[in-house]
This record gives C-alpha cells, sequence and structure tokens, in this order.
C-alpha cells in the first residue's frame, strides 16, 4: 500500500522567537533547539516543574490529575506573593468518624488503607470498614443496626450499618432523607482529600486555605489530565492577566460555562490552540512539555505569545456548536462508523476526536478493525492479526492464509499445514485439518464445505462438527441465526444448534438478521441494475414473519428503526424514502432533489446524510435537519453522537 508522509504544521503554540529557542535546556532529555525548552527552563529556574530522575525531564509523559493540580497550587503561590511551597497539612484534616451502636468509633481517612468508597444507587457513598478476621463476628451483630457518621466539614448524618461476609466488610449507609444531599456533598469532598501517606496532600491543603481546593479543574486522582483539567485550574490560580489577544472563541469551546474561564487565557497568550483556528482539544491528555508551557507563560509574561487566530469558515461558525478540525482530506486513507475510526494514509488509526488509537504503518496491508477490535494485516505476503484493545500483535504475520472476518474465532494457516483456530486475544482455540475448505468465521462457528459431497455446514473451533454439511451455501451467524440455503436452491434460517427455524421458503436472502432482528428477503429475480433488483423485496423478522411484504424494488434492512426504500410506479416514477418496521412509508421532502439513480442513506445512531445538489447535510430520524446541506460530505457515528464533516479539502468533527 502507498502511503505519503505526513508533513506536519508547527502550531502557533509552539513558535518560539530565535532568542528564546537559543537558550540552554537543563535536562538530558530537553534540547536546546526543542520548542518547549525555553519553557522548560523556566519551570526548573521558578520551581515550578522538577524532573522526573536521572537528570531527565520526561517530555512527552503524560500529567495527573494530582500533578496538575499541585502545579497549579504553586503557580497560585507565587502569583500571590509566596515561593511556591506549602505547609504540611493537619493531621485530622479530611479524617471521617463512624459511631457505631455499641458506643464505640472508628475514625479513619478515605483512601489507601482507610474507608473504601463506593457510590451507591440508593443514595449515597457507602463508606466500608475492612474488618480483620476476629472482629467479624462482632461485626456481624451490628448489622442492620442504626449508626452516625462524622464528616470533615463538621455534619453528622444518621444511617445504617451492613454486614458484608464475603467482602469482609462493614458498611455506613444513609438512605434519601431531608439532609442526603448534604451528606452526598460532604462525603463526596471528603473522598477528594489526599490520604497523610500521598505526596499531594500539602497542595490541597493550600487550595483548601485559600478557598480553591473545590474549584473545577483541582482534582488529586493519579489518572490522566486533560487540558482542560490543567486550563481550569490555571484560570482559577493565576489571578488577573494582562491581555494582549482579540479572541471571541475557540471552534470547539462553545459552552459558556468552561469558555469564559478560560477565554482570559487565550486573550493573555497562556494558550493558542493546537491549529490556526484556536482550536482548543479539551478532552485530550496533557504532555510534561505542554504542562511547562502553559505554566512558565503564567509566571514569565516574556513567554506569552500573540495569537494569529483564524476564523472557521463560515458554513462551520454558523452552525453555533463545537467544532474540531481534524485532517486533510488526502491525509485520509478511510473512515468506519461500526466502530468509529479514521484510517489515515501514512498507517495511522485515529478515533472521531483525532486521538490515536493503534499505528498499523509497519504492515503492507490490513482491514479495518472491527467491533472485536481485530483486523487482519499482511506483511511481506504474510497474514497475521493485531488487537486494538490490547494494541499488541496477537497473531505473528507468518501464514499463507487467514479469515477476514473475526467474532471471536480467527483462522490463519495454509492448505499445506492446515489452520489454527485462535481466539481474540491470540489464545489457540484449536486445529483444523488444512484440506478442509474453510470460510468465514461467525459466533465462534466455522463455515466449511464437506467436498465429498460438496454441501456446507458449520465446525466449532476445535474442528469437530456443529452443524452437519447439509446445505448449497450458508452465511455466517447474526443474532444466533444464520441463513442456508437447501438443495432445492430456496433459503431459510438456522439456530446455532442446526435447527431450521424458519423454512428455507425464500429465493433471495441478502444477509443474515441484523442486531435489531431483521432480515431482507425477495422473490426471484436478478440485479436489473447496481441499485434495482428486478424481483421484489421484503423483511423478515425473526419470527419468520414478513413484516413488511415483499413488494418493494429496492430494500436495505432497518437501522435504527428504518429502512431504505423504493418502489416503482406503474408510469416509471421512483419514489424512495423509508419504512418503519410497522409498514409506513415516509418520504420526507429533504430527499426530494435525489437523483434517479441515488438513494438515501441509512441511519446511524440516529442520524442519516441527506444530498441537495452537490452538498450533504445531517437529518435525524424525524427528519429535521441537523446540519444544513452546506458541506462536501457528511458521515454520521454508529456511536457516540459525533458527526464528521469534509468542507473544502479538510475534515472537521461537529458535535450534534
Amino acid at each position: 500500500m502507498k502511503r505519503a508522509l505526513l508533513a506536519l504544521a508547527l502550531s502557533a503554540s509552539l513558535l518560539l522567537s530565535p532568542a528564546l529557542a537559543a537558550e540552554t535546556a537543563t535536562f538530558s532529555d530537553v534540547s536546546a533547539g526543542a520548542w518547549y525548552a525555553p519553557y522548560v527552563e523556566a519551570c526548573a529556574q521558578d520551581g515550578l516543574m522538577n524532573g522526573t530522575g536521572n537528570n531527565a525531564f520526561t517530555p512527552d509523559g503524560i500529567m495527573t490529575e494530582a500533578e496538575t493540580a499541585a502545579l497549579a497550587a504553586r503557580i497560585h503561590s507565587l502569583r500571590h506573593g509566596g515561593d511556591g511551597t506549602f505547609e504540611p497539612a493537619p493531621a485530622e484534616w479530611g479524617q471521617l468518624t463512624i459511631r457505631l451502636p455499641d458506643g464505640s468509633a472508628r475514625t479513619d481517612y478515605v483512601g489507601p488503607g482507610g474507608f473504601t468508597p463506593t457510590l451507591q444507587a440508593k443514595g449515597g457513598p457507602e463508606l466500608a470498614i475492612t474488618l480483620t478476621d476476629e472482629e467479624r463476628t462482632w461485626a456481624a451483630e451490628m448489622n442492620g443496626q442504626a449508626a452516625s457518621v462524622d464528616l470533615p466539614n463538621g455534619q453528622s448524618h444518621e444511617g445504617t450499618l451492613r454486614y458484608d461476609a464475603q467482602a469482609g466488610t462493614l458498611s455506613f449507609l444513609t438512605g434519601f432523607g431531608a439532609t442526603s444531599n448534604a451528606y452526598i456533598a460532604a462525603a463526596e469532598a471528603a473522598m477528594s482529600i489526599p490520604t497523610p501517606q500521598e505526596w499531594s496532600r500539602s497542595a490541597a491543603w493550600y487550595l483548601e486555605e485559600n478557598g480553591l481546593r473545590n474549584t473545577q479543574g483541582f482534582r488529586f486522582s493519579e489518572q490522566p489530565a486533560t487540558r482542560l483539567d490543567f486550563a481550569l485550574a490555571i484560570a482559577a490560580s493565576a489571578g488577573e492577566l494582562e491581555e494582549i489577544n482579540q479572541v471571541s472563541t475557540a471552534p470547539d469551546m462553545t459552552d459558556p460555562f468552561y469558555w469564559d474561564r478560560i477565554a482570559p487565557l487565550y486573550a493573555a497568550g497562556i494558550l493558542t490552540g493546537v491549529d490556526r483556528y484556536g482550536t482548543f482539544n479539551p478532552e485530550s491528555t496533557l504532555t510534561r512539555a505542554e504542562c511547562a508551557a502553559m505554566a512558565a507563560r503564567v509566571t514569565r509574561p516574556e513567554l506569552r505569545l500573540t495569537s494569529t487566530q483564524e476564523p472557521l469558515p463560515p458554513a462551520l461558525a454558523e452552525l453555533g456548536r463545537p467544532v474540531r478540525p481534524l485532517l486533510a482530506e488526502d491525509e485520509v486513507l478511510a473512515i468506519t462508523q461500526e466502530p468509529t475510526l479514521i484510517y489515515t494514509t501514512d498507517g495511522r488509526v485515529l478515533d472521531w476526536e483525532g486521538s490515536p488509537v493503534y499505528d498499523l504503518s509497519a504492515y503492507s496491508q490490513f482491514d479495518p478493525f472491527l467491533a472485536d477490535g481485530v483486523a487482519r494485516v499482511q506483511m511481506d505476503g504474510l497474514y497475521g492479526y493485531v488487537n486494538r484493545y490490547t494494541g499488541t500483535e496477537i497473531v505473528p504475520c507468518q501464514y499463507k492464509e487467514a479469515t477476514t472476518y473475526h467474532d471471536g474465532v480467527l483462522l490463519a494457516g495454509s492448505r499445506e499445514e492446515g489452520f489454527t483456530a485462535f481466539d481474540s486475544f491470540g489464545e489457540v482455540l484449536g486445529a483444523l485439518d488444512g484440506s478442509v475448505n474453510y470460510d468465514d468465521t461467525s459466533e465462534q462457528l466455522i463455515q466449511y464445505m464437506d467436498e465429498s459431497t460438496g454441501l456446507y455446514g458449520y465446525l466449532n473451533p476445535d474442528g469437530s462438527v456443529a452443524v452437519e454439511a447439509a446445505y448449497l451455501s450458508v452465511y455466517p451467524f447474526s443474532g444466533g441465526y444464520a441463513a442456508v440455503r437447501d438443495e432445492s436452491g430456496l433459503a431459510g434460517f438456522i439456530n446455532t444448534e442446526g435447527e431450521l427455524v424458519i423454512p428455507c421458503q425464500f429465493a433471495l436472502v441478502t444477509a443474515g438478521f441484523n442486531y435489531e432482528g431483521y432480515a431482507v428477503v425477495g422473490t426471484a429475480g436478478d440485479y436489473a441494475s447496481p441499485l434495482h433488483y428486478n424481483g421484489k423485496l421484503g423483511i423478515l423478522n425473526t419470527a419468520g414473519e414478513l413484516v413488511i411484504p415483499m413488494e418493494y424494488d429496492y430494500l436495505q434492512n432497518v437501522s435504527d428503526g428504518l429502512a431504505l426504500f423504493a418502489r416503482i410506479e406503474e408510469d416509471g416514477t421512483v419514489v424512495k424514502g423509508y419504512l418503519s418496521p410497522d409498514g409506513t412509508e415516509h418520504v420526507p421532502e429533504l430527499l426530494t432533489s435525489l437523483p434517479e439513480n441515488q438513494f438515501p442513506a441509512p441511519f446511524a445512531n440516529s442520524y442519516a446524510p441527506f444530498q441537495d445538489g452537490d452538498l450533504q447535510g445531517i437529518m435525524d430520524t424525524q427528519f429535521e435537519v441537523v446540519l444544513p446541506a452546506a458541506f462536501d460530505k457528511c458521515v454520521s457515528g454508529a456511536s457516540g453522537g459525533l458527526i464528521l464533516v469534509l468542507l473544502d479539502g479538510m475534515w472537521y468533527q461537529v458535535d450534534p
């Protein structure tokens, strides 16, 4: 597969003056010419960020929520007359006390080695005490008795004890009541307080003393921080900043609650976005280099940047919705809807947010990932498999042949040496005779042909027969059913036990049952054109009932509760639209401008593109316009609710 190299342009946030770029980095892995070198140097000099050991800074390392919160606390200290260091927190800060019915009490912290909270549907956090073996008899006697809990804010709340013998815990629970919301809020606030064993406790105490700890953006977990987390934390801690840029918006930050908080950072040159439009990417993780750049720009005004932000194209700006530029059209090899993935010409796989999912650039060819996370790959003419969830090559590229359909069973091998059945994690399920004619796999079953009879059936992964070879042809299983064609040439459906649950009576079956429980069937005929079957088509349910009679000239299966149809009238007029499973026809006005040889698009996640001349828009299942027809192409996702649009050679993500 031919791939072009991407030319990666530096964003405005990465451009530095020659004088700054020439400064010497403090750390061995920060070269003097790196875009982030002056920022790292400034952070080290100001005591904002240290290295990661062995004279390294690790610029590509991902910041945690606790690290960004502590950094923002240091920024607040420096900006408000402090030196960036913190006093130890009082020992009792964050303690909770459960008062038991026998008069005793348990005092501890929520965290490692202490109370272990979980959120209960019945009304609040469950505070669980882990018990010793000697305490279990006593705890069993406490089960169901009333108790109380004292919270760090001075509140006391009543509740009930519950003993879990299997888990070895005694838990305090509250139910709904007049004070339940206050309890939940206070208990959750306690849960976010670092314990004495955690390094971030003193920074959290500093924020507490300055009324900032519960501000949006300050969290102290070891989970990766997002760009929005740190921006909100900076906005709360930096104080007033001089405005040097005129910036009205970031295209993906249309929510005024968040934009009002980070807009001053754009105006001050702390943030400039990741592209020429000022796109913020709020949910992206934050590297140590990026964090250093933002922090240094707060404490060192001379490092702040002027913005050269360009406006979005009018068609996108007028939507009033979050918009994120993704890739140029010539960088995109393919876009899939289920799963929602983008394949680039240089072999990268991204999600629709633009985040990396997998790198396939090492392979000469590859298939798209399917729902199970597996893709067939080829290197030097040999096949193997990768799994995007494990991030590994689960079956090495050493096989002459491999099946394309996965669904839990992968077949790789050769006619000469036989085939091996693997699961989607690369574990061996069984060995199969190479002399057998194998086809695709589905729902743990393998289609095969008995060469002595020329008939088809299904095998288990270990090579044993699951369904006897008794059919002229068989189809993949879907939802527990598979289409089969008997010796009469007619098709019906079997279940995974091999039982014929819908008799062979249909001349045409376009595919098996989909996840909504429908299949397209038809009378005898052939395809007179790519879009016209000169027999008649209808829709079958899993009970064997024709919910849509075989009266249509064109049908696609039900998706999001609607099936595409076309019907040719006696005068030759072609009526196109959507069918509900109850037979109701929908012919929306949005489709009236479709050319005769073009049909409506299927719905995916409640959206479908519609055509108006040369341009496309997006409609919902009520046939209301979601996006106007102003784009070269529109793609709606099967999951996630996002829409991708192509405009003037650039793909954008649009939140509907």
